[in-house]
């Protein structure tokens, strides 16, 4: 499997023929010019010619939008090799230390490509490497001086260490990182698939529990209507009747989201008024905390008509049920729409929660900042405001204040 696509390791491969041709070219240059060396430099230009014909012709290729496959990348391989065995036949074959350049194109082979594709290309690579044993163009220098063309054989080997090292390590080394991606996204990709299937599973248990607690709510809902136009109570009794029934009317409506957020009854929510929207989400957490008092400040501007989405109000709830049990002095909500967000801003007085950023680990369920609680509160708040594209960040002040902002990107009407 290749670490990455086609079309990326083409492009790189071209990056690096274009860098082997200016080297050579160089080579060239310091071989006929420093070394003196009585070259065929006419053939010699004449092979590096093709070479960039055919380096000018592959990049026109991917500018033009041609989608190379795995295939494209070992005839190109294979047209480095007989390219670097013309110049090796050009300037005394076998004997040319640069010989061992034919190695780069075997370790590319060796990371890219399928490994049968990589023995095909190291059996040609031999077979090249033998027949310049035998026939290649001699260096007439070598035969008059055999000192000096021992000297300039190690001087070549050394060369060809440089240049064979950081190429492999540039090589190598991108191929490396670009695996390491891949298997960190896979990992995240994976982080993420199993928390899916955890809230898929609680979402599957709350909606039986929805189902299950239907029956008793609507029992109570009965009995406490009957109680009230049974006899007159006193004073006291009818005003708990009457937060009783609030209380169960609320709980009844939390399980009619419950079971449409679970795909019981999904239908698509109808485009509002953002601040309507948020005062009757608003009005039905005071009935669920009558003693919590919240200072709410909506936006000045015209509040848009967008269609929230069902999860963003349980969402929104659960921070807004933390704040409530952890604050013994009023809360302050401020609410923003602006540039196609809605900004959601708490602070209240009590115990902190961790600054923890989107796509970071959390705390296991079972640990909460509240006596008792479960450690659901935040996770799903979290969970959700991550699937819509927003965010949830808080922020303890000195004061011993916590400062929570939630961003959600609204939707079009």
């Amino acid at each position: 499997m290749l670490p990455l696509s086609p079309p990326i390791l083409f492009a790189r491969l071209l990056r690096w023929r274009w860098m082997a041709w200016g080297l050579a070219l160089l080579g060239l240059a310091g071989a006929v010019r420093g070394l003196g060396l009585a070259l065929p430099v006419v053939p010699m230009l004449g092979v590096l010619a093709s070479m960039a014909v055919v380096n000018v012709a592959d990049t026109l290729w991917l500018r033009h939008g041609g989608q190379p496959q795995a295939r494209a990348l070992l005839m190109r391989l294979v047209l480095d090799t007989q390219i670097l065995g013309a110049l090796l036949f050009l300037s005394g074959g076998a004997n040319n230390p640069l010989v061992t350049l034919y190695l780069l194109p075997l370790v590319l082979a060796a990371v890219v490509l399928p490994t049968a594709w990589a023995w095909g290309l190291a059996a040609g690579v031999v077979l090249d490497y033998s027949l310049l044993m035998v026939y290649h163009w001699p260096l007439p220098e070598t035969a008059a001086d055999p000192a000096w063309a021992f000297r300039l054989h190690v001087v070549g080997m050394w060369l060809t260490f440089c240049v064979a090292a950081g190429l492999i390590v540039l090589a190598l080394g991108r191929g490396v990182a670009a695996l390491r991606q891949r298997d960190a996204a896979l990992a995240l990709a994976r982080e993420q698939q199993l928390r899916d299937e955890k809230w898929v599973a609680l979402g599957t248990l709350a909606a039986g529990a929805a189902h299950e607690l239907s029956t008793p709510l609507s029992t109570l809902a009965v009995l406490i209507g009957e109680w009230q136009h049974a006899s007159p109570p006193p004073a006291e009794q009818a005003a708990d009747l009457t937060l009783m029934a609030a209380q169960v009317h609320a709980c009844k409506a939390a399980l009619q989201r419950l079971t449409a957020e679970a795909g019981i009854a999904r239908s698509a929510p109808p485009a509002l008024p953002l601040d309507a929207q948020l005062e009757r989400l608003l009005t039905g957490w005071r009935t669920l905390h009558p003693a919590a008092v919240m200072h709410y400040q909506p936006d000045t501007v015209p509040a848009p008509c967008v269609a929230l989405d069902p999860r963003f109000a349980p969402a929104l709830l659960n921070v807004l049920n933390n704040a409530a049990e952890a604050s013994p002095t009023p809360i302050d909500l401020q609410a923003t729409w602006h540039g196609g967000q809605l900004e959601l801003t708490l602070v209240n007085q009590g115990a902190a929660l961790p600054a923890v950023p989107l796509g970071s680990a959390w705390p296991p369920l079972g640990q909460s900042s509240q006596k008792g609680g479960l450690g659901l509160g935040m996770a799903l708040t979290h969970a959700t405001l991550a699937q819509l594209g927003g965010s949830v960040h808080w922020t303890c002040l000195p004061q011993g204040k916590v400062v929570t902002v939630l961003t959600l990107p609204l939707p079009s009407a």
